[in-house]
């Protein structure tokens, strides 16, 4: 490999690979066995190590989007698991306040109280 190459572009983790598309619903399965903790720390473990600002800060091939709309979509504390379903699932937000004009003419809003590292789970919600 050239000296510009990252030197682990599939973003392994034990065997679940961050540089594959499709396995990008994966760390948030664990919402669908109660254990929405599990969930928060490892998207934030994914978005701290394998994504930064440097040349090679995306671990994969971005090759239509997905590696960016991963990131986008977790860095706001959700995402769409099933993507015909309409259904999204918690994860951790890194963003402190955000505001989403829905199509529908409401607002959603998500305005993180304690945004530190300990502090990385979500104790409540309301919809």
């Amino acid at each position: 490999m050239g000296e510009e190459a990252s030197p682990d572009i599939s973003g392994l983790i034990g065997q679940y690979a961050q540089g594959n598309e499709p396995n990008h619903h994966i760390p948030y399965l664990y919402n669908f066995a109660g254990e929405q903790w599990k969930t928060a720390s490892m998207t934030r473990t994914l978005m701290d190590s394998m994504y930064t600002s440097q040349p090679d800060g995306l671990c994969g091939n971005e090759d239509a989007g997905q590696m960016s709309a991963w990131y986008v979509m977790s860095a706001m504390g959700f995402y769409q698991v099933h993507p015909g379903n309409g259904v999204y699932v918690i994860g951790s937000p890194r963003m402190e306040d955000l505001k989403l004009h829905l199509p529908n003419g409401k607002i959603f809003e998500i305005h993180v109280l304690e945004r530190k590292i300990q502090k990385i789970n979500i104790s409540e919600d309301h919809v």
